[in-house]
């Protein structure tokens, strides 16, 4: 009775959450700290969304300068809009110390608008990420970042750079209808289990200069129209 009690109150506080329309971006972390899934749809997300900065972060073994913290919940945002930044990787203004964070579970953004800057660079993805429909108002930043499930940009709309170099993907990659207006980067990534780009649009410059692919690569309808 007392576990039906929890998980009915627990649905009760997402609910009620998404229901307000606007959530402050530290409360979030306070559900992730708390071990609660983050599941919104529809909310305005106000401020800067930290996702370094957990209750679990600790030093990288052998590297002083070097933080990191687990998101050990399923973070799901549908038809949501962020306010700020977007982090789960920075490092400190005139300092060597940097901080990012790894997902433990799956990671959803599906039809949002990011009005901030957008950093996963380094971070870890061992679950099926999906980042469909979104809007990248500022730069879209997945350096060196790692994906070991299937993976989803498609139709993705990046209006600033979106930065994939060194990004190291495993299992098929879909980035059907995406469209880069500004500089695209893919130098050195992997796709090792393929790719989708069809009926992608590159505006300006894209790199793939050393990319490496296996499988199968759709390329299908991949307009370029660099000026």
């Amino acid at each position: 009775m007392m576990k039906t009690l929890i998980f009915l109150f627990g649905i009760f506080v997402t609910l009620n959450l998404s229901a307000q329309g606007t959530i402050n971006a530290d409360e979030i972390i306070v559900m992730i700290n708390r071990g609660d899934a983050v599941n919104f749809k529809g909310v305005k997300v106000v401020g800067e969304l930290d996702l370094t900065n957990l209750e679990n972060r600790q030093q990288e073994r052998g590297n002083k300068d070097s933080f990191f913290s687990n998101v050990e919940v399923e973070l799901t945002f549908v038809n949501c809009t962020f306010t700020d930044d977007v982090l789960a990787f920075y490092c400190e203004d005139y300092s060597d110390r940097c901080y990012r964070a790894d997902f433990e579970k799956p990671v959803t953004f599906i039809d949002c608008t990011f009005n901030g800057e957008t950093s996963f660079k380094y971070s870890l993805f061992p679950e099926e990420v999906v980042f469909n429909n979104n809007i990248f108002s500022h730069e879209a930043n997945f350096k060196y970042s790692k994906f070991r499930k299937e993976t989803s940009f498609m139709g993705c709309r990046f209006q600033d750079e979106a930065n994939f170099k060194y990004a190291d993907f495993s299992g098929f990659v879909n980035f059907h209808e995406a469209a880069f207006v500004e500089e695209a980067s893919f130098k050195y990534a992997k796709f090792p289990d393929g790719a989708m780009f069809s009926n992608a649009h590159f505006y300006e410059e894209v790199d793939f200069k050393y990319t490496k692919y296996s499988g199968d690569v759709i390329l299908k309808g991949l307009s370029l129209r660099g000026k």
